[in-house]
């Protein structure tokens, strides 16, 4: 005696599950379009870079609080709006990259 069950998950939704799991793995670094294509190369660099800055931004700031006596206010303030300004200078880069391509495409 056979049982038909239908399949719990479709090919499609194993193909997002997988997608999104290596992305939850990787800390939500995207490797692969929705489409399954890798993604451009300046969008990874700029993934990693929005990943990383932080760290890399804040040994100055904790340099100059362990060597001198800071206020610690004043530098979390100067680290949060140095953070601000390069997360907005990445995405700026992004939205400039992202419209130049748009344009490459609709021009062919």
């Amino acid at each position: 005696m056979t049982v038909d069950v239908a399949p719990i998950i479709s090919s499609q939704k194993l193909k997002f599950s997988k997608r999104r799991y290596l992305e939850t793995i990787l800390g939500g670094l995207r490797l692969l379009t929705p489409d399954g294509n890798l993604v451009p190369i300046f969008v990874l660099v700029f993934q990693l870079l929005l990943l990383c800055l932080p760290a890399v931004s804040a040994i100055p700031f904790l340099v100059a609080r362990n060597s001198a006596d800071l206020q610690i206010l004043p530098l979390c303030t100067i680290f949060g709006a140095v953070l601000s300004l390069e997360s907005a200078l990445l995405q700026c880069f992004l939205y400039y990259k992202g419209h130049s391509a748009l344009h490459i495409k609709v021009g062919v």
